[in-house]
């Protein structure tokens, strides 16, 4: 006998937004990591979507606080947020979640 495993929703894109205060251009960013589920069954064993939001903030936090801040224009902090949570993605996958991508939007800076 054959079970059939129901994954339509694995195939939806998630959205999660992460605010981070950036102390530099004292810049509030919002870190929007797209996402989806790669793996239904470690998905559901290791905490589901609950787990899988706090490894998001946690690998964005964690981006944040590697950064050497002074190094970084405006326009670079997503780029370098992108690329971190990319190679990051082993952080992801073991949750049973494929990072997609994500960017960065920032707001109330320090006019220069």
């Amino acid at each position: 006998m054959v079970e059939t495993v129901w994954i339509e929703n694995t195939l939806f894109e998630r959205r999660e937004d992460v605010e981070i205060w950036w102390p530099e251009d004292q810049c509030e960013i919002t870190v929007s990591v797209f996402w989806n589920i790669s793996d239904l069954e470690v998905y559901y064993t290791k905490g589901q979507e609950a787990v899988a939001v706090s490894v998001i903030e946690k690998q964005v936090q964690e981006a944040h606080e590697n950064a050497e801040v002074s190094s970084f224009s405006r326009e670079t902090i997503s780029n370098y947020l992108q690329i971190t949570l990319r190679e990051n993605r082993g952080a992801f996958e073991e949750y049973g979640v494929n990072f997609l991508r994500s960017f960065a939007s920032l707001e109330d800076c320090i006019q220069e």
